[in-house]
């Protein structure tokens, strides 16, 4: 037996009230189906629930990869380590290095130093003074340490492995992966979340009003009487909308390029130069 899934929002159904009836309540749904009178919600189809399984758990690895830096940074401060004041990322190769021989039992904060790459802005004296507390180290600390990157080598290496599990999956649809990767402060990861979570072509929502609503950046917009009632916009999926939100702020010199997605979805550029720094969800469709 099979058949199409059909989710109508609560809003559109609204029955008279009293006791349930099954048959009358079936009877009352297809008429207004048929009437178009029901509000349809999206349902994905089974392949691309398994983009989003794949989008959502590589979204929640990078989630554990910035609660592990902050993990990390919180170890360093308590072990007297000003590591994390001197170079801007701590996960960078140069700050890695001098972590790894750190952890491996280095005590000498020179040789420390001497790690770090010569375009660090900070000089080797600074670097100097913050590995000051490598001399007299506990061995606690520097197993924790250790720890901390094997972890995120493992997470790293779980993350690489689901970017190509993706990019087989999405092989059939490089031409809107590409389109998308090109539109400033997006890239290949960006497309595949946006993908993965709306579809290759987003046929499904009538406009990007829709659109923008459904992910959750767009707050509701409700007057009865001359009074306003509350304007919280929904909650949907995190990636889609962190992706849609972060995404605008990259391209400083091409901010309007983002407004329009190569693949029929547009997002307007409704706001101004001084209220584009504020977050997209103030956003009013």
């Amino acid at each position: 037996m099979s058949g199409s899934l059909l989710l109508a929002l609560a809003q559109s159904n609204r029955g008279p009230r009293g006791r349930k009836r099954d048959f009358v309540d079936a009877e009352r749904l297809l008429k207004q189906l048929v009437a178009q009178e029901l509000v349809l919600s999206f349902v994905p189809d089974a392949e691309q629930r398994v983009w989003r399984t794949v989008v959502r758990r590589k979204y929640q690895l990078t989630r554990d990869r910035v609660r592990l830096q902050n993990q990390l940074e919180s170890l360093l401060e308590e072990a007297q380590v000003k590591l994390s004041s001197l170079v801007s990322d701590l996960f960078g190769l140069s700050a890695r290095r001098m972590l790894r021989a750190l952890a491996d039992g280095e005590t000498d904060p020179a040789a420390l130093a001497a790690l770090g790459d010569r375009r660090l802005h900070a000089s080797q004296e600074q670097l100097c003074d913050a590995l000051g507390a490598a001399t007299d180290l506990k061995s606690t600390y520097r197993r924790l340490v250790g720890m901390a990157l094997d972890e995120l080598q493992l997470l790293e290496r779980h993350m690489s492995k689901l970017d190509q599990e993706m990019a087989d999956l999405l092989s059939s649809h490089q031409d809107a992966v590409q389109r998308l990767a090109e539109v400033p402060g997006l890239g290949v990861e960006s497309a595949h979340q946006i993908i993965a979570e709306i579809g290759a072509a987003a046929r499904t929502f009538p406009s990007e009003k829709h659109l923008a609503s459904w992910i959750g950046v767009c707050p509701g917009e409700q007057e009865v009487l001359g009074s306003r009632r509350a304007t919280a916009h929904p909650r949907a999926t995190a990636s889609c909308a962190d992706c849609s939100i972060s995404a605008p702020m990259l391209p400083s010199r091409s901010r309007a390029a983002f407004s329009r997605l190569s693949f029929g979805v547009c997002f307007h550029a409704s706001v101004s130069n001084k209220q584009f720094g504020r977050s997209l969800t103030d956003y009013r469709g």
